[in-house]
Order: C-alpha cells, then sequence, then structure tokens
C-alpha cells in the first residue's frame, strides 16, 4: 500500500490558517469576508492590530487590543470592514508521549525548561527560565508519539472568532470552542487539521516574567482542558498518528 500524501490537503489548510482561503469543502458555497492583501512581512490586518502586535514574539506577554471605551457610539468595527486574521507568532505545541513525566523531565533537566502546570501524569506545560507565555511545549499522555495541537497568537478575541469564521468558510469547520483554558488563561479556537490534529487560535495567555517565580501545581483533571466552552469532541484528544502509522 502506498504511503498517504497530505501534502495537497495540508497546503489548503496551512493557507486557509495563515492568509484566508477559498472555500476548500463540499457543500453549498459560503459568503466571502472582504478581504485587503496583506501588507508585506505583517501579520494579523484585523482593524485593531498595530505594528507593535505584528512584531509579537512569545518573549514578550502577547498583546491584547481591547474594544475602545464607550463614547456614545458604536465601539464594533463593521463588518464591511473586516480583513482577514493572520496569527502573530507560534506559541507553543503539545505533543504526545508515551510517559508525560519523563518527558518532562527531560526538558526540564537537560535543557533548561521549567513545569508550569500539570495534571498527574496525563499532561504537563512548561516554559523558558527567561520569560515565555505559560507553555512553549507541552505534552499529553497517549501510547505513542504524536502532534496534539500547535498553538497560534492573536491579539483579541474578535480576533479568534474571526479566525473560527475564516476557517470555516474556507472548508474547516471541525473543531473545538470559542471557549477559556484553566491553565494558561488564554481564549481558544482549534481548527482540525486535515490529519486530525488541530492548530489553536490562542488569545490572552499567561506569560511568566523570569523575574519571578511562577506557582507550579498539580491540577485536578477537570481543570486540565477548560473552564467554559461547548462541550469536549470525542476524539480531541485522540492521537491520530498511531492509527496513520
Amino acid at each position: 500500500m502506498p504511503p498517504l500524501d497530505f501534502r495537497p490537503r495540508w497546503r489548503g489548510y496551512a493557507r486557509a490558517m495563515a492568509r484566508g482561503s477559498e472555500p476548500q469543502g463540499k457543500g453549498p458555497a459560503r459568503a466571502s469576508l472582504p478581504t485587503a492583501r496583506p501588507k508585506a512581512g505583517r501579520g494579523c490586518e484585523c482593524p485593531r492590530c498595530s505594528d507593535a502586535d505584528r512584531a509579537a514574539s512569545p518573549s514578550t506577554p502577547a498583546p491584547q487590543n481591547h474594544a475602545p471605551v464607550c463614547n456614545n457610539e458604536c465601539r464594533s468595527f463593521g463588518r464591511s470592514k473586516i480583513q482577514q486574521v493572520h496569527p502573530l507568532y507560534l506559541s507553543h505545541i503539545l505533543l504526545f508521549s508515551a510517559d508525560v513525566d519523563a518527558a518532562s523531565a527531560f526538558y526540564t533537566d537537560f535543557l533548561g525548561l521549567r513545569l508550569s502546570d500539570k495534571s498527574g501524569s496525563v499532561i504537563a506545560f512548561l516554559h523558558s527560565p527567561h520569560g515565555s507565555d505559560h507553555h512553549l511545549i507541552a505534552f499529553a499522555k497517549s501510547s505513542g508519539p504524536g502532534l496534539h495541537h500547535s498553538a497560534w497568537c492573536v491579539p483579541s478575541i474578535d480576533a479568534v472568532g474571526l479566525g473560527t469564521q475564516q476557517m470555516i468558510e474556507a472548508g474547516y469547520d471541525r473543531g473545538w470552542g470559542i471557549g477559556r483554558h484553566v491553565l494558561g488563561s488564554n481564549y481558544f479556537r482549534y481548527v482540525q487539521d486535515p490529519w486530525g490534529s488541530y492548530a489553536e487560535y490562542s488569545y490572552d495567555i499567561d506569560f511568566v516574567d523570569p523575574r519571578a517565580p511562577w506557582p507550579a501545581a498539580d491540577h485536578p483533571d477537570e481543570d486540565s482542558l477548560y473552564v467554559w466552552g461547548p462541550e469536549v469532541p470525542t476524539d480531541f484528544v485522540t492521537n491520530h498518528e498511531l492509527r496513520i502509522a
């Protein structure tokens, strides 16, 4: 049996995540969002993004663009002015591991990362000692290796919602969210990729200041996923790469 080739589907998914795309899925066409050509070298082009946002990285606190104070006028930007959402930077990845404790020990003991939070031996989140998002890498329990998700910082809850809409209109409607995590505190939308893993739109994740220790803790199972949001998909923690292998 020849090896599976996901390259055509990956190209369409990546285009949609990075800069929007025409619908790729089956069924009736959806109305397209008004868009503008992205400027070279820039990230998100939504109306509330600044040049500083576009230069953001996980080594500094993530940008937070809030709605303006109400001044007896509408505070929401018009639908006619919606532009494409582009991630600002790669915030973190979560990998499957057959031994979460051993994986965490390797990255802390030999690479110098530090534990942010964990939930037993099921999931662990690690950050950089030099200042970083709540986690740069995380591990979740599985019977073998694999990628669960990559997370991409966006500067507002509007960007999470608009990114969700953008991916649905491009044909990628399977996923989870919008919701909010406990560990990391960020708002999220997970978009399922062509082979079952996810890309996450992430906003307002905790930042670990290098000048003060982070109060790492072992949390209850119910705090390992979310505070609020829709019901978790039945296959959300399935390692689809084991099936492919």
